[in-house]
């Protein structure tokens, strides 16, 4: 289940990263959306003074 809503890349084509080949893989997507989603997350805990402990 996902919980955080896709929104539209804001990165250029030109900009994203590509496989060796030049590909965009499918994997490497999950990664992009995986570290995207993190970002909201550690925003909203920011922005409602939630304490984050990294270990």
């Amino acid at each position: 289940m996902r919980l955080i809503q896709h929104h539209p890349d804001p990165v250029p084509e030109g900009r994203r990263l590509h496989r060796v080949d030049g590909s965009t893989g499918p994997l490497l997507l999950r990664h992009i959306d995986d570290a995207r989603q993190l970002v909201v997350v550690l925003q909203l805990c920011i922005e409602k003074d939630v304490a984050l402990l990294f270990g």
